[in-house]
Order: C-alpha cells, then structure tokens, then sequence
C-alpha cells in the first residue's frame, strides 16, 4: 500500500477518498498533495490553480488534469460559499455525490430556455465580445480613487462592505462572487475586463501585509475573483477570524464616553452601534440583549450624569412594569 503525508490529516484523507475519488492503489491526489507539501486542511484553501497545477501525481512527473483540477477550485467554492461555525470539519459533510450536485445547481447557468425556436438575429445585429468590452469602458464611470484603502486587518468588515457596495455601483460584483463561471463568450470577455478593472483596485488599495501577498500572487494573471476567494478565506474562516472578533470585542471594551467626550451623545451611541454591528457582522453570531446592556454600561460609566439617568429610567420601568429596561430602551 503506498502511504502518503495527508493520510495524516483526517479531513484532507476524507477529501482524497471520498470526494476525488483516491483509492490505495491509485492515489494520485495524494501524491499531488505531498509533492506541494500540503498536509493540513488549514492550508487547502490558501492555494489555488496555479499552485495544485504544479502538483506531480506520479513518479513519471505527470500533473493534474484539468478537470481534476477544477474540482479542487469546486471544493474550495463550496466551501467558501455556503459557511457554518462548524469549520473545516465541515468538509466531512462533503461527498463525491454533494460536489456533482453543488456543480450543477450554483455554478451552472439555471434562466435559460431549454429550447429556443425563435429565428437569431443576423450577426451584425449582436452584440460581439468586442461591442461588450467597448461598451463596458465608454459606460458608468468607474474610478479606483472610490474604493478605500485596507490598511489594518481589523477594520476588514467595514472595507468589505465598502468595497462590495462601490463595486456593485460599477458593475462589476461579478468578480466578488467565487461561485460565478462566465459562459458565453461576451460574458467570458467582459468577465476578463472586470477581472483586470478589480486587481487594479486590489493592487492599489490592498495595503496589510496578509492582503499584499494575494496581489503579488496574481500579478501575472490579473486574477480579481481568486484573489478575492483567497481574502475571504484568509479574514472570514479560522485563526484570522478569530483575532478579528477579538479585536472588535477589545475595543467595545476600551470604548468610553467621559465628560471630557467632545462629540454629541448622539455620535457616541452610533459609533457604539456600528460596533457591536461590526463584531456580529464577523462572528455571524447575534450578541444578547444582555451582553449588549453589559458593555453600555461599562462604556459610560464614566459620565456622571448619563450614568444617573439611566440608573433613574431603570428604576422607574422596574417599577411600573416590573421588567428591566432592554438593550434598546
């Protein structure tokens, strides 16, 4: 029987076996996989095309083909798209059966006609990949000075949502969805323009150190919706995330309204909002009344005289309902 590192890893073995089809005799994605070194599942979903292109899958240096190929870049998007707090253990879930599924229903085109009768136009009168192109740069005005920089891994939520709302004004969230597969031609040329449009926003506005790596990846191919399935990966799943959360809850913590606060009540009680929105946007979980209650009190301590406001309010509800005031009383 030929042993390979990933057998070491129960997740990737999983994935080996029963999703790409490996058995004792043939196990050409395990050799894939040692050839690049990759033994933890942690890592699977930081490589894409061009690094499993370079995987050996043989002692006669043969490469993966690309259909085998495609399936990894199919497992990854599953993944990616469909996100639970289960984590990598979640790819247990995944059979060779669940994969051929998830290709059909969300990677393949489900609007069109199964049979069309209707006589086509004469060519002249559709539009060809080079109208699509010219027609995409002469359209909306779309300018890279829109889109914000990324300077700091913990303010990811809000240039995520930032970039996601400016790109859709452009025209081009196409790039931002890993699980869109152009098909026709047209749509295949003014995917490559949107491709080359967003790496020009990435390479410019991409500032942290994780973030740069990605840009320097793709420099040669102008992969934007790679790129940005690889952010998502590195800031949405596993230890960054975890370090993104607890950044956010360490500065509800630090954040304090005191006499000397110099901006409206107002401004305070939204910025405190747009916080705990922000750690709940990350973790995908809702924080409780009674934890939200805990750290509003804990940020205006401080200020005497909201402080006895708010501690008068809760007596008198107390009083004439017998319930204690909610988060958002």
């Amino acid at each position: 029987m030929t042993t390979t590192r990933s057998q070491g890893c129960p997740v990737l073995r999983h994935l080996r076996t029963e999703v790409l089809g490996d058995t004792e005799d043939n196990p050409r994605f395990g050799k894939a996989f040692e050839s690049i070194q990759l033994t933890k599942i942690d890592d699977f979903l930081f490589l894409g095309q061009s690094e499993f292109a370079r995987c050996v899958v043989n002692d006669a240096g043969d490469t993966l083909t690309p259909l085998e190929l495609k399936k990894l870049e199919t497992i990854a998007k599953w993944y990616v798209t469909n996100p639970t707090s289960d984590g990598f253990t979640r790819f247990l879930e995944l059979t060779s059966a669940k994969l051929s599924q998830y290709a059909v229903e969300c990677l393949m085109p489900t609007n069109e006609p199964i049979a069309d009768t209707r006589v086509a136009l004469p060519l002249a009168d559709q539009h060809s990949p080079t109208d699509i192109i010219r027609d995409f740069q002469k359209g909306i005005k779309r300018d890279i000075t829109h889109y914000n920089e990324f300077k700091e891994d913990k303010k990811w939520t809000s240039w995520n949502r930032h970039l996601n709302s400016v790109a859709r004004t452009h025209g081009v969230d196409k790039v931002l969805d890993p699980s869109y597969v152009p098909e026709t031609p047209a749509d295949i040329a003014l995917f490559s323009e949107h491709q080359k449009f967003m790496y020009s926003v990435f390479e410019q506005k991409l500032k942290t150190a994780k973030s740069l790596k990605y840009v320097r990846r793709h420099r040669t191919n102008f992969d934007a919706q790679t790129l940005y399935h690889e952010l998502l990966v590195t800031y949405e799943i596993g230890v960054t995330q975890e370090i993104n959360i607890d950044s956010i809850e360490r500065d509800i913590h630090n954040f304090r309204l005191t006499d000397t606060w110099s901006g409206t009540l107002e401004s305070f009680f939204t910025r405190f909002e747009h916080k705990i929105l922000d750690l709940e946007e990350v973790s995908k979980e809702e924080v409780s009344d009674k934890e939200k209650r805990k750290w509003l009190d804990n940020a205006i301590r401080g200020h005497s005289d909201l402080q006895g406001a708010i501690t008068t309010s809760r007596v008198v509800q107390q009083t004439l309902s017998g319930k204690a005031l909610t988060y958002d009383q």
